[in-house]
Protein backbone atom coordinates (compact mmCIF):
# COMPACT_ATOMS: atom_id res chain seq x y z
CA UNK A 1 0.00 0.00 0.00
CA UNK A 2 3.29 2.56 0.85
CA UNK A 3 4.56 2.18 -2.46
CA UNK A 4 1.64 1.87 -4.57
CA UNK A 5 -1.89 3.65 -5.45
CA UNK A 6 -2.86 0.63 -7.62
CA UNK A 7 -2.35 -1.77 -4.93
CA UNK A 8 -4.79 0.21 -2.60
CA UNK A 9 -7.66 1.22 -4.36
CA UNK A 10 -10.35 -0.50 -6.11
CA UNK A 11 -12.03 -0.37 -9.24
CA UNK A 12 -15.75 1.17 -9.38
CA UNK A 13 -17.46 -2.19 -9.70
CA UNK A 14 -15.46 -3.87 -7.00
CA UNK A 15 -15.88 -1.10 -4.82
CA UNK A 16 -19.87 -0.94 -5.37
CA UNK A 17 -20.23 -4.78 -4.71
CA UNK A 18 -18.72 -4.49 -1.21
CA UNK A 19 -21.11 -1.62 -0.61
CA UNK A 20 -23.97 -3.59 -1.82
CA UNK A 21 -22.92 -6.82 -0.51
CA UNK A 22 -20.18 -6.44 2.87
CA UNK A 23 -21.80 -3.27 4.07
CA UNK A 24 -25.06 -4.53 4.56
CA UNK A 25 -24.90 -4.38 8.54
CA UNK A 26 -24.62 -0.89 10.19
CA UNK A 27 -21.44 -1.84 12.76
CA UNK A 28 -19.70 -3.10 9.66
CA UNK A 29 -20.57 -0.33 7.37
CA UNK A 30 -19.04 2.24 9.79
CA UNK A 31 -15.69 -0.17 10.86
CA UNK A 32 -15.40 -0.38 6.54
CA UNK A 33 -15.96 3.24 6.18
CA UNK A 34 -13.38 3.97 9.22
CA UNK A 35 -10.96 1.67 7.73
CA UNK A 36 -11.27 2.86 4.06
CA UNK A 37 -11.19 6.68 4.78
CA UNK A 38 -8.23 6.18 7.16
CA UNK A 39 -6.36 4.20 4.13
CA UNK A 40 -7.10 7.07 1.82
CA UNK A 41 -5.64 9.66 4.34
CA UNK A 42 -2.39 7.62 4.79
CA UNK A 43 -2.63 7.25 0.95
CA UNK A 44 -2.79 10.65 0.35
CA UNK A 45 -0.16 11.76 3.09
CA UNK A 46 2.01 8.83 1.55
CA UNK A 47 2.21 10.38 -1.74
CA UNK A 48 2.86 13.85 -1.12
CA UNK A 49 6.08 12.91 1.01
CA UNK A 50 7.35 10.18 -1.56
CA UNK A 51 6.58 11.62 -4.86
CA UNK A 52 7.54 14.53 -7.50
CA UNK A 53 4.61 17.24 -8.04
CA UNK A 54 3.75 16.31 -11.31
CA UNK A 55 3.58 12.34 -9.86
CA UNK A 56 1.43 13.67 -6.48
CA UNK A 57 -1.28 14.93 -8.94
CA UNK A 58 -1.16 12.18 -11.14
CA UNK A 59 -1.35 9.48 -8.05
CA UNK A 60 -4.66 12.19 -6.65
CA UNK A 61 -6.36 11.51 -9.91
CA UNK A 62 -6.67 8.06 -9.20
CA UNK A 63 -7.36 8.49 -5.61
CA UNK A 64 -10.08 11.15 -6.17
CA UNK A 65 -13.15 8.52 -6.81
CA UNK A 66 -11.84 6.63 -3.64
CA UNK A 67 -11.74 9.30 -1.53
CA UNK A 68 -15.68 10.87 -3.02
CA UNK A 69 -16.56 6.80 -2.42
CA UNK A 70 -15.49 7.55 1.66
CA UNK A 71 -16.86 10.92 1.57
CA UNK A 72 -20.41 9.52 0.19
CA UNK A 73 -20.73 7.83 3.37
CA UNK A 74 -18.79 10.23 6.02
CA UNK A 75 -22.03 10.85 7.37
CA UNK A 76 -21.60 6.97 9.21
CA UNK A 77 -18.49 8.27 11.32
CA UNK A 78 -20.47 10.70 13.32
CA UNK A 79 -22.38 8.57 15.07
CA UNK A 80 -19.34 6.79 16.20
CA UNK A 81 -17.49 9.84 18.19
CA UNK A 82 -14.12 7.70 18.43
CA UNK A 83 -13.64 6.74 14.99
CA UNK A 84 -14.69 9.86 13.43
CA UNK A 85 -11.87 11.66 15.53
CA UNK A 86 -9.28 9.26 14.23
CA UNK A 87 -9.91 11.03 10.59
CA UNK A 88 -7.63 13.87 9.77
CA UNK A 89 -10.95 15.32 7.65
CA UNK A 90 -8.36 17.92 6.70
CA UNK A 91 -6.15 15.98 4.48
CA UNK A 92 -9.46 14.76 2.27
CA UNK A 93 -10.17 18.96 2.32
CA UNK A 94 -6.93 19.64 0.73
CA UNK A 95 -7.45 16.71 -2.18
CA UNK A 96 -10.68 17.76 -3.13
CA UNK A 97 -9.96 21.29 -3.00
CA UNK A 98 -7.03 20.83 -4.89
CA UNK A 99 -9.23 19.12 -7.90
CA UNK A 100 -12.00 21.93 -7.64
CA UNK A 101 -14.59 19.71 -5.37
CA UNK A 102 -15.43 22.23 -3.73
CA UNK A 103 -18.54 21.53 -1.50
CA UNK A 104 -16.75 17.81 -0.56
CA UNK A 105 -13.99 20.19 0.61
CA UNK A 106 -15.83 22.60 2.44
CA UNK A 107 -17.42 19.84 4.29
CA UNK A 108 -14.50 18.54 5.10
CA UNK A 109 -12.45 21.20 6.19
CA UNK A 110 -15.43 21.83 8.24
CA UNK A 111 -15.42 18.27 10.01
CA UNK A 112 -11.57 18.60 10.65
CA UNK A 113 -12.48 21.95 12.62
CA UNK A 114 -15.49 19.99 15.19
CA UNK A 115 -13.44 17.07 15.24
CA UNK A 116 -11.99 16.35 18.60
CA UNK A 117 -9.18 15.27 17.29
CA UNK A 118 -6.73 18.17 17.51
CA UNK A 119 -5.04 19.92 14.59
CA UNK A 120 -1.21 21.04 15.02
CA UNK A 121 -1.48 24.96 15.13
CA UNK A 122 -0.50 25.04 11.66
CA UNK A 123 -2.77 22.46 10.05
CA UNK A 124 -5.48 24.40 11.81
CA UNK A 125 -4.25 27.49 10.05
CA UNK A 126 -3.97 25.77 6.75
CA UNK A 127 -7.86 25.03 7.35
CA UNK A 128 -9.34 28.26 8.05
CA UNK A 129 -7.75 29.80 5.40
CA UNK A 130 -8.60 27.08 2.84
CA UNK A 131 -11.89 27.37 3.77
CA UNK A 132 -11.75 30.73 4.05
CA UNK A 133 -10.44 31.09 -0.24
CA UNK A 134 -13.98 28.45 -0.98
CA UNK A 135 -16.15 30.78 0.82
CA UNK A 136 -14.81 33.87 -0.90
CA UNK A 137 -14.86 32.14 -4.43
CA UNK A 138 -18.45 31.39 -3.71
CA UNK A 139 -18.95 34.98 -2.43
CA UNK A 140 -19.65 34.44 1.31
CA UNK A 141 -17.08 37.60 2.35
CA UNK A 142 -18.61 37.69 5.65
CA UNK A 143 -17.85 33.94 5.96
CA UNK A 144 -14.51 33.98 4.11
CA UNK A 145 -13.69 36.94 6.71
CA UNK A 146 -14.60 35.49 9.58
CA UNK A 147 -12.49 32.18 9.17
CA UNK A 148 -9.32 34.13 9.09
CA UNK A 149 -10.29 36.18 11.63
CA UNK A 150 -9.41 33.41 13.97
CA UNK A 151 -6.16 32.69 13.00
CA UNK A 152 -3.28 34.38 14.98
CA UNK A 153 -0.56 35.38 12.09
CA UNK A 154 2.05 36.09 14.54
CA UNK A 155 1.79 32.58 16.37
CA UNK A 156 1.68 31.39 12.60
CA UNK A 157 4.30 33.25 11.76
CA UNK A 158 6.91 32.17 14.54
CA UNK A 159 6.39 28.28 13.09
CA UNK A 160 6.51 28.64 9.71
CA UNK A 161 7.15 32.28 7.94
CA UNK A 162 6.04 31.40 4.76
CA UNK A 163 2.81 30.19 5.93
CA UNK A 164 2.66 33.61 7.96
CA UNK A 165 3.15 35.88 4.62
CA UNK A 166 -0.05 33.71 2.75
CA UNK A 167 -2.33 34.59 5.66
CA UNK A 168 -1.27 37.75 5.62
CA UNK A 169 -2.59 38.07 2.09
CA UNK A 170 -5.70 36.13 2.54
CA UNK A 171 -6.24 38.57 5.05
CA UNK A 172 -5.64 41.27 2.88
CA UNK A 173 -7.53 39.94 0.06
CA UNK A 174 -10.65 39.39 2.35
CA UNK A 175 -10.26 43.24 3.41
CA UNK A 176 -9.89 44.74 0.26
CA UNK A 177 -13.14 45.78 -0.66
CA UNK A 178 -12.50 48.74 1.55
CA UNK A 179 -10.07 51.49 1.25
CA UNK A 180 -8.34 52.94 -2.27
CA UNK A 181 -8.04 50.55 -4.73
CA UNK A 182 -4.69 51.55 -6.18
CA UNK A 183 -3.27 51.51 -2.75
CA UNK A 184 -4.92 47.96 -2.02
CA UNK A 185 -3.56 46.80 -5.36
CA UNK A 186 -0.23 47.54 -4.73
CA UNK A 187 -0.10 45.84 -1.42
CA UNK A 188 -1.76 42.69 -3.21
CA UNK A 189 1.04 42.70 -5.55
CA UNK A 190 3.88 42.73 -2.88
CA UNK A 191 2.43 40.25 -1.05
CA UNK A 192 1.61 38.28 -4.06
CA UNK A 193 5.53 38.49 -4.68
CA UNK A 194 6.62 37.22 -1.55
CA UNK A 195 4.32 34.17 -1.92
CA UNK A 196 5.64 33.44 -5.51
CA UNK A 197 9.82 33.65 -3.70
CA UNK A 198 8.81 31.41 -1.14
CA UNK A 199 6.58 28.71 -2.68
CA UNK A 200 6.96 29.27 -6.59
CA UNK A 201 4.69 30.13 -9.05
CA UNK A 202 3.23 26.54 -9.74
CA UNK A 203 2.73 25.65 -6.17
CA UNK A 204 -0.70 24.73 -5.78
CA UNK A 205 -1.45 27.71 -3.17
CA UNK A 206 0.65 30.48 -5.57
CA UNK A 207 -2.26 29.53 -7.72
CA UNK A 208 -5.01 28.97 -5.48
CA UNK A 209 -3.86 33.24 -4.37
CA UNK A 210 -3.81 34.29 -8.00
CA UNK A 211 -7.06 33.34 -8.87
CA UNK A 212 -8.74 34.63 -5.30
CA UNK A 213 -6.82 38.16 -6.35
CA UNK A 214 -8.33 37.83 -9.40
CA UNK A 215 -11.75 37.98 -7.98
CA UNK A 216 -10.75 40.79 -5.86
CA UNK A 217 -9.17 43.00 -8.40
CA UNK A 218 -12.70 42.36 -10.57
CA UNK A 219 -14.92 42.98 -7.08
CA UNK A 220 -12.69 46.34 -7.55
CA UNK A 221 -13.44 46.92 -10.83
CA UNK A 222 -9.94 46.70 -11.94
CA UNK A 223 -11.09 44.56 -14.72
CA UNK A 224 -7.56 44.82 -16.71
CA UNK A 225 -5.71 43.45 -13.93
CA UNK A 226 -8.54 40.68 -13.46
CA UNK A 227 -8.40 39.70 -16.80
CA UNK A 228 -4.18 39.13 -16.59
CA UNK A 229 -4.52 36.73 -13.10
CA UNK A 230 -7.69 35.00 -14.56
CA UNK A 231 -5.65 34.27 -17.37
CA UNK A 232 -2.54 33.35 -15.55
CA UNK A 233 -4.57 31.04 -13.12
CA UNK A 234 -6.49 29.39 -16.22
CA UNK A 235 -2.61 28.69 -17.72
CA UNK A 236 -1.62 27.30 -14.49
CA UNK A 237 -4.21 25.20 -13.32
CA UNK A 238 -3.99 23.91 -17.08
CA UNK A 239 -0.56 23.04 -16.95
CA UNK A 240 -0.37 21.89 -13.24
CA UNK A 241 -4.20 19.82 -12.95
CA UNK A 242 -5.07 19.69 -16.58
CA UNK A 243 -7.56 21.12 -19.18
CA UNK A 244 -10.32 18.88 -18.01
CA UNK A 245 -9.50 19.74 -14.27
CA UNK A 246 -12.51 21.65 -12.06
CA UNK A 247 -10.36 24.64 -11.20
CA UNK A 248 -9.20 24.72 -14.57
CA UNK A 249 -12.86 24.97 -16.29
CA UNK A 250 -13.88 27.89 -13.45
CA UNK A 251 -11.07 30.09 -14.16
CA UNK A 252 -11.62 30.10 -18.03
CA UNK A 253 -15.50 30.92 -17.16
CA UNK A 254 -13.97 33.68 -15.13
CA UNK A 255 -11.94 34.91 -17.91
CA UNK A 256 -14.43 34.49 -19.91
CA UNK A 257 -17.07 36.65 -18.05
CA UNK A 258 -14.55 38.99 -17.92
CA UNK A 259 -13.56 39.44 -21.76
CA UNK A 260 -17.61 39.51 -21.93
CA UNK A 261 -17.88 42.61 -19.92
CA UNK A 262 -14.97 44.00 -21.62
CA UNK A 263 -16.62 43.36 -25.00
CA UNK A 264 -14.30 40.26 -26.52
CA UNK A 265 -16.62 38.63 -27.36
CA UNK A 266 -15.23 36.26 -30.08
CA UNK A 267 -12.14 35.24 -27.26
CA UNK A 268 -14.94 34.84 -24.39
CA UNK A 269 -16.94 32.87 -26.56
CA UNK A 270 -14.10 30.39 -27.32
CA UNK A 271 -13.29 30.03 -23.49
CA UNK A 272 -17.45 29.34 -22.75
CA UNK A 273 -17.76 26.47 -25.98
CA UNK A 274 -14.57 25.00 -24.79
CA UNK A 275 -15.65 24.45 -21.12
CA UNK A 276 -19.29 23.06 -22.03
CA UNK A 277 -17.36 20.35 -24.52
CA UNK A 278 -15.07 19.29 -21.74
CA UNK A 279 -18.10 19.07 -19.40
CA UNK A 280 -20.04 16.99 -21.86
CA UNK A 281 -17.68 14.45 -22.16
CA UNK A 282 -16.29 14.25 -18.81
CA UNK A 283 -19.72 14.77 -16.86
CA UNK A 284 -22.37 14.20 -19.21
CA UNK A 285 -25.03 16.34 -20.68
CA UNK A 286 -27.69 15.71 -17.81
CA UNK A 287 -24.83 17.03 -14.88
CA UNK A 288 -25.67 20.14 -13.21
CA UNK A 289 -22.14 22.00 -13.94
CA UNK A 290 -22.78 21.26 -17.49
CA UNK A 291 -26.61 22.84 -17.16
CA UNK A 292 -24.48 25.62 -15.29
CA UNK A 293 -21.86 26.00 -17.76
CA UNK A 294 -24.47 26.10 -20.74
CA UNK A 295 -26.52 29.02 -19.19
CA UNK A 296 -23.22 30.89 -18.92
CA UNK A 297 -22.68 30.81 -22.29
CA UNK A 298 -26.55 31.58 -23.13
CA UNK A 299 -25.86 34.88 -21.57
CA UNK A 300 -22.85 35.60 -23.68
CA UNK A 301 -24.75 34.87 -26.77
CA UNK A 302 -27.79 36.88 -25.50
CA UNK A 303 -25.47 40.10 -25.16
CA UNK A 304 -23.87 39.24 -28.95
CA UNK A 305 -27.51 39.19 -30.46
CA UNK A 306 -27.68 35.42 -30.86
CA UNK A 307 -30.90 34.42 -29.85
CA UNK A 308 -31.72 31.74 -31.39
CA UNK A 309 -28.65 29.71 -30.23
CA UNK A 310 -28.85 31.35 -26.83
CA UNK A 311 -32.95 29.57 -26.31
CA UNK A 312 -31.17 26.58 -27.89
CA UNK A 313 -28.36 26.61 -24.94
CA UNK A 314 -31.17 28.24 -22.21
CA UNK A 315 -33.60 25.18 -22.46
CA UNK A 316 -31.04 22.28 -22.48
CA UNK A 317 -29.76 24.11 -19.50
CA UNK A 318 -33.31 24.05 -17.60
CA UNK A 319 -34.30 20.43 -18.44
CA UNK A 320 -30.93 19.52 -16.65
CA UNK A 321 -31.53 21.90 -13.98
CA UNK A 322 -35.01 21.24 -12.85
CA UNK A 323 -34.25 17.59 -13.13
CA UNK A 324 -31.12 18.07 -11.05
CA UNK A 325 -31.51 21.00 -8.81
CA UNK A 326 -35.23 21.53 -8.24
CA UNK A 327 -37.07 24.12 -9.44
CA UNK A 328 -36.40 26.77 -6.08
CA UNK A 329 -32.46 25.92 -6.50
CA UNK A 330 -31.13 29.69 -6.64
CA UNK A 331 -29.28 28.48 -9.78
CA UNK A 332 -32.07 27.72 -11.50
CA UNK A 333 -34.10 31.15 -10.69
CA UNK A 334 -30.98 33.31 -11.11
CA UNK A 335 -31.18 31.55 -14.91
CA UNK A 336 -34.75 31.96 -15.42
CA UNK A 337 -34.38 35.75 -14.39
CA UNK A 338 -31.21 36.06 -17.20
CA UNK A 339 -33.84 34.27 -19.91
CA UNK A 340 -36.56 36.77 -18.96
CA UNK A 341 -34.29 39.30 -19.92
CA UNK A 342 -32.87 37.60 -22.84
CA UNK A 343 -36.91 37.77 -24.06
CA UNK A 344 -36.69 41.43 -23.30
CA UNK A 345 -33.57 41.94 -25.32
CA UNK A 346 -35.27 40.15 -28.23
CA UNK A 347 -37.93 42.60 -28.18
CA UNK A 348 -35.61 44.73 -29.51
CA UNK A 349 -34.14 43.15 -31.99
CA UNK A 350 -35.04 43.94 -35.85
CA UNK A 351 -36.80 41.79 -37.41
CA UNK A 352 -37.88 40.54 -34.41
CA UNK A 353 -38.30 36.20 -34.05
CA UNK A 354 -39.71 35.11 -30.92
CA UNK A 355 -41.59 31.66 -31.25
CA UNK A 356 -44.31 31.63 -27.83
CA UNK A 357 -46.01 28.29 -27.82
CA UNK A 358 -47.88 26.93 -31.09
CA UNK A 359 -47.73 30.33 -32.78
CA UNK A 360 -44.95 30.25 -35.88
CA UNK A 361 -42.92 33.56 -35.69
CA UNK A 362 -43.90 34.35 -39.60
CA UNK A 363 -48.14 34.46 -38.63
CA UNK A 364 -46.89 37.80 -36.64
CA UNK A 365 -46.56 41.07 -37.25
CA UNK A 366 -43.14 42.50 -35.86
CA UNK A 367 -44.89 44.81 -33.33
CA UNK A 368 -46.69 41.64 -32.09
CA UNK A 369 -43.72 39.46 -32.06
CA UNK A 370 -42.23 42.41 -29.65
CA UNK A 371 -45.48 41.99 -27.13
CA UNK A 372 -45.14 38.77 -27.05
CA UNK A 373 -41.26 38.34 -26.20
CA UNK A 374 -42.45 41.17 -23.81
CA UNK A 375 -45.45 39.68 -21.84
CA UNK A 376 -43.01 36.05 -22.11
CA UNK A 377 -40.61 38.52 -20.08
CA UNK A 378 -42.89 39.20 -17.50
CA UNK A 379 -44.47 35.65 -17.44
CA UNK A 380 -41.00 34.56 -16.32
CA UNK A 381 -40.44 37.39 -13.61
CA UNK A 382 -44.08 36.44 -12.41
CA UNK A 383 -43.31 33.09 -12.41
CA UNK A 384 -39.44 34.00 -10.53
CA UNK A 385 -41.23 35.81 -7.93
CA UNK A 386 -44.01 32.98 -7.13
CA UNK A 387 -41.05 30.68 -6.93
CA UNK A 388 -39.46 32.90 -4.19
CA UNK A 389 -42.67 33.78 -2.14
CA UNK A 390 -43.48 29.91 -1.84
CA UNK A 391 -39.75 28.92 -0.46
CA UNK A 392 -39.03 31.51 2.50
CA UNK A 393 -36.77 29.14 3.91
CA UNK A 394 -34.29 30.20 1.10
CA UNK A 395 -35.52 33.59 0.19
CA UNK A 396 -35.93 36.48 2.09
CA UNK A 397 -38.02 39.32 1.43
CA UNK A 398 -35.09 41.31 -0.06
CA UNK A 399 -34.47 38.43 -2.71
CA UNK A 400 -37.88 39.02 -3.61
CA UNK A 401 -37.59 42.33 -4.04
CA UNK A 402 -34.25 42.07 -6.46
CA UNK A 403 -36.47 40.69 -9.08
CA UNK A 404 -39.67 42.81 -8.28
CA UNK A 405 -37.50 45.75 -9.01
CA UNK A 406 -36.32 44.10 -12.74
CA UNK A 407 -39.63 43.45 -12.94
CA UNK A 408 -40.55 47.34 -12.56
CA UNK A 409 -38.09 48.58 -14.61
CA UNK A 410 -39.32 47.05 -17.40
CA UNK A 411 -43.11 48.17 -16.47
CA UNK A 412 -41.59 51.84 -16.10
CA UNK A 413 -39.17 51.77 -19.47
CA UNK A 414 -40.99 49.56 -21.76
CA UNK A 415 -43.94 51.88 -23.95
CA UNK A 416 -45.65 48.59 -24.26
CA UNK A 417 -46.77 47.93 -21.05
CA UNK A 418 -47.19 51.68 -20.36
CA UNK A 419 -49.73 51.87 -22.98
CA UNK A 420 -51.47 48.62 -22.15
CA UNK A 421 -51.49 48.95 -18.25
CA UNK A 422 -51.49 51.94 -17.08
CA UNK A 423 -55.17 52.05 -16.03
CA UNK A 424 -55.59 48.56 -15.14
CA UNK A 425 -52.69 46.29 -14.08
CA UNK A 426 -50.04 48.76 -12.84
CA UNK A 427 -52.34 49.87 -9.64
CA UNK A 428 -52.89 46.35 -9.11
CA UNK A 429 -48.93 45.70 -8.89
CA UNK A 430 -48.58 48.68 -6.82
CA UNK A 431 -51.02 47.35 -4.25
CA UNK A 432 -49.81 43.99 -4.16
CA UNK A 433 -46.34 43.86 -4.44
CA UNK A 434 -45.34 46.88 -2.08
CA UNK A 435 -43.15 47.83 -4.21
CA UNK A 436 -44.77 50.43 -6.60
Amino acid sequence: MASSVDQFLLQEGARSWIQNTWMTNKDRKVRSTWMATFCCVRLIRLQDANLGLQEVQAAERQILPHAKACFDLSGLLQSDSEKYAEIEWHVLGGLFMRHGVGVAATKCFRLALESPKEMTPLEKAETLMALSSLYQLNGDLDKSRLMLGQIEIAEVSREDSRLGRTVTLAKALGEAAEGDSETIKKQLLNLDEDQEKDLGAMDGRTIFTVHRFAATMKNLDQLDDSQALYRRAHLSYSKLLGDNNALTLDAAEELAQILQLRGAFTQAEELFLSTVRVKQATLGPAHPSTAISQAKYAALLDGKGDFEKAETLYRDAFTTMRAALGTSHPIYLATRENHALSYRRRAHQRPVKVKVAATAPSSLSEEEQREKALERAEKIFDEVIEAKLGNTALYSEEDVQSTRLKLAKMYESEEFFLQRTRQKRLPFRRESSGLW
